[in-house]
């Protein structure tokens, strides 16, 4: 039972990542992506569609463990950056 719960912990922590944000304008997330990687993180961008408005969303993550995934939180947070834990769809024993 211990290497159950075990494993799943593992794949939860494995699938959150941060959202640094939702931009209307690609000019918006690229200046979030760039002051991302200023503070050392490689941050991915993917596009939603709501209204007919498309949205760009700046990620970071996933997070191999909750001290990574608090780390990111506090380094983001310092730099006046407000972000939300969120749940990033990765399957155990794939990478992205």
């Amino acid at each position: 039972i211990t290497d159950i719960k075990n494993k799943r912990t593992t794949t939860l922590i494995e699938a959150m990542g941060r959202k640094t944000g939702y931009y209307s304008t690609p000019v918006e997330e690229q200046q979030m992506r760039a002051r991302m990687a200023i503070l050392g993180f490689e941050a991915r961008i993917t596009d939603i569609e709501r209204d007919g408005v498309v949205w760009h969303r700046v990620r970071l993550g996933p997070y191999g463990s909750i001290e990574e995934l608090n780390k990111s939180k506090a380094r983001v947070s310092e730099n006046g950056i407000d972000s939300t834990v969120i749940r990033v769809n990765v399957r155990p024993g794939v990478t992205q």
